[in-house]
């Protein structure tokens, strides 16, 4: 429950984070900005909703290891 609530913390914070980038004006013209967000942030946002969407299958892939 736990892991959860922090998942789900950090998602919307890294998330808050791409929806800064889109309204912008000012970072949407940083490349160094951009490349952060494509390459850092997004992959984040990815990994954490999966984590969060198949805790339960990961939580049973962990117990048998």
């Amino acid at each position: 429950m736990m892991m959860r609530k922090i998942l789900r913390h950090g998602h919307l914070s890294i998330a808050t984070l791409i929806a800064v980038y889109i309204y912008s004006p000012t970072l949407n013209d940083n490349a160094t900005y951009e490349a952060w967000i494509k390459f850092g942030v997004v992959p984040l946002v990815v990994i954490s909703g999966l984590a969060m969407w198949q805790q339960g299958r990961i939580k049973r892939w962990l117990r048998r290891g």
